[in-house]
């Protein structure tokens, strides 16, 4: 069988191989006869034969859109054209073994198929030659000029200047180098290739010659003084003695502009226009930029009149502090105020009247002139002449305020700041009417003991003020709870009464008792319990004390007034619960919801020494374990954590020893 594949002769290398591309594939050779511009593929099998165009798989010629499967043992593939190729770089024949793609899977074949043998031709690149030219001679420092660059290939090349501090390229529009710098300007182009060309680079040379450095100066005629009446602006005359352009701006833009070579008036006030001749090149001269030089006018606005209008101010109470006055020029320039009778009045600068006392108020007004209006039409305007007006201020009553008394007290607070005053800032007479209750002191209420406390506060006539009319504030003030001074234990003693919410309980030795939520103590143990309440907010202040002697305590059955509700075990040496304790606690928690509060006590067993302080430490940490469960189950009630160590021993069970017992009272 012979297939015609079409590739290029001329510029072409071949390259075969008869190595298989798999361990298991069927052998086959490739055979190239220059001679007869042919390949001879002889197969051991029948198989698919591709054709791969620039790595990418298409079917030989004649062969429409499938790959060809190859019965015979020879297959000859004839040399024709690249150009049928469409100019492509390489052309691969590849065969199959059907032992690798079986004869029904030739459309699965992709380039990463393995293969038995192939044959590829690869086009070789051509040299393609970079011509350069410079355009004109000599070339200057600040000069801008154009050169050429071209390759053979007739691809697009890349100019670069190799010497930036003395020449730059740019590309817009053709190329053209800037000279920056005397110097010899280097460029480099390169052309990066493609399919057919190989890359090429080439360098070329052009001198920066410096130019002649000069200075020129620049005269700028005065400007006559203008009118906004007439609108007519002097016209500049400046010249430059290289004859250089010139450019002309304007220093004042809030009074006048410059469009071409012409001034604009904006508004009135002194206009200053800045004239700066340009640099340049002349012949191989370069000249600097002249020095600026300003010339000044002024530009005078229109003439107006001026004239105030005052209305005068209706009578007032003294109580109303402030009366905002309303006069006006003819100008809209602002008007100024001052008061002829300050012992009744004052007034600011911008006509608001503060009142002092009854009376007459007499005000003055004045508008000193000045320019008004804005642009075009700024408009100055001469002095005012002054206007004067009176009204009456009449006399006020006045009422008393009370701020700062409490719906409610404690005793123990001793103190209570509460303040009174009037409308007219006179000092208010407050005194107690129940002075065994409370006496009022430089602006503070003292207590003295339990009750209702009354406060009456006055002020008299002063000045241009009415007395005020009395007013009366009341509270009551709380006892604290009287604590006893024997109990039987266990119980909760109320330590903090009705206001004393911020008020700190300490209770000691925690053998007997120890403080709760909510102001209480709760008793447990034998011997006396010393409670005392301070006033963290008062630094620590000490409030009051009490003694309490507290009846023994037998046992966990002697403890009449709580209702031992469960008592639950630990692991040797552990105060952590354990699953069967927290299943016990969960089932017990309905109940001591309802409790008033819970007493825990946590037991040790009474190895070595007995009650040692590291004893009676775990047995906290098994009580506190308990509490913290209990608060995570939602037991609201006020809950006691009493360490009892060793001291309450079950004779021979160390297990019910490790405990914690819980007690409640509903």
């Amino acid at each position: 069988m012979v297939v015609v594949a079409a590739f290029a002769m001329t510029g072409v290398a071949v390259v075969t191989t008869a190595s298989p591309a798999s361990a298991d594939s069927a052998g086959c050779t490739v055979t190239n006869d220059p001679t007869q511009d042919r390949w001879d593929f002889q197969l051991s099998t029948a198989g698919w034969i591709i054709e791969f165009v620039d790595g990418v798989k298409r079917s030989p010629a004649g062969a429409g859109d499938q790959p060809i499967w190859i019965n015979g043992a020879s297959v000859i593939l004839n040399q024709q054209t690249l150009a049928s190729n469409g100019g492509t770089n390489s052309i691969e024949f590849r065969w199959y073994d059907p032992a690798v793609v079986p004869q029904g899977a030739g459309s699965s074949i992709t380039s990463e198929t393995p293969y038995a043998c192939h044959a590829v031709y690869s086009v070789q690149k051509q040299v393609q030659v970079i011509s350069i030219g410079w355009a004109g001679t000599p070339w200057y420092v600040g000069g801008v000029y154009d050169m050429s660059a071209a390759a053979s290939s007739g691809l697009p090349v890349t100019v670069t200047s190799e010497t930036p501090e003395v020449c730059s390229v740019s590309s817009a529009g053709g190329f053209r180098v800037t000279g920056l710098a005397e110097g010899d300007c280097k460029v480099s182009v390169t052309q990066q290739g493609d399919a057919t060309f190989e890359p090429a680079t080439v360098a070329s040379t052009h001198h920066i010659n410096a130019r002649k450095q000069a200075k020129q100066s620049l005269t700028f005629a005065a400007l006559a003084d203008a009118n906004l009446d007439d609108l007519v602006m002097p016209r500049p005359v400046v010249r430059t003695d290289a004859g250089l352009t010139f450019a002309l701006s304007s220093v004042t833009p809030e009074v006048c502009g410059v469009a071409a070579g012409v001034i604009n008036a904006v508004t009135a006030g002194t206009c200053t226009i800045r004239a700066v001749g340009s640099g340049g090149i002349v012949g191989d001269t370069e000249y600097a930029p002249a020095d600026p030089v300003d010339v000044s006018f002024t530009i005078a606005p229109r003439a107006g009149t001026n004239v105030i209008d005052f209305p005068a101010p209706d009578a007032t109470s003294v109580a109303a502090r402030t009366v905002q006055l309303g006069a006006s020029a003819t100008s809209g320039l602002p008007v100024l105020y001052a008061s002829r009778t300050e012992p009744v009045c004052t007034v600011s600068p911008a006509g608001l009247v503060q009142l002092h006392a009854p009376g007459t108020c007499t005000i003055t007004t004045s508008q000193a002139g000045g320019m008004a209006g804005t642009g075009l039409h700024v408009t100055s305007y001469p002095a005012a002449a002054p206007v004067t007006r009176s009204f009456t201020v009449e006399s006020v009553g006045q009422q008393i305020s009370v701020h700062g008394v409490p719906a409610g007290v404690a005793l123990s607070s001793r103190t209570v700041t509460a303040s009174f005053t009037s409308s007219s800032g006179a000092p208010v007479n407050v005194v107690s009417k129940t002075p065994g209750v409370c006496v009022w002191s430089g602006g503070r209420v003292q207590l003295r003991a339990a009750g209702t406390c009354v406060l009456d506060g006055s002020v008299a006539a002063s000045g241009d003020y009415l007395a005020a009319v009395g007013v009366t504030a009341s509270f009551p003030v709380w006892a604290a709870p009287k604590v006893p001074a024997a109990v039987n234990a266990p119980q909760a003693l109320t330590v903090l009464g009705k206001g004393e919410d911020r008020l700190q309980v300490t209770a000691s030795p925690r053998r007997v008792c120890v403080p709760v939520e909510g102001g209480e103590v709760v008793v447990f143990g034998a011997g006396t319990c010393r409670i005392a309440v301070t006033s963290p907010s008062e630094g620590g202040r000490h409030v009051r004390a009490s003694r309490v002697k507290v009846a023994p305590v037998a046992g966990a059955g002697g403890r009449s007034q709580l209702r031992r509700a469960a008592a639950v075990t630990f692991a040797y040496k552990s105060a952590a619960l354990t699953a069967g304790a927290k299943d016990q606690l969960r089932k017990l928690a309905p109940r001591l919801r309802a409790a008033e509060f819970v007493v825990i006590y946590g037991n040790t067993q009474a190895h070595g020494a007995g009650d040692t302080a590291a004893n009676r430490a775990l047995s906290k940490r098994r009580a506190a374990a308990v509490a913290k469960y209990l608060r995570h189950l939602h037991v609201k009630a006020k809950v006691a954590v009493v360490p009892v160590g060793a001291r309450n021993p079950v004779k021979g069970d160390d297990i019910q020893n490790r405990r914690a017992d819980i007690y409640w009272l509903k």
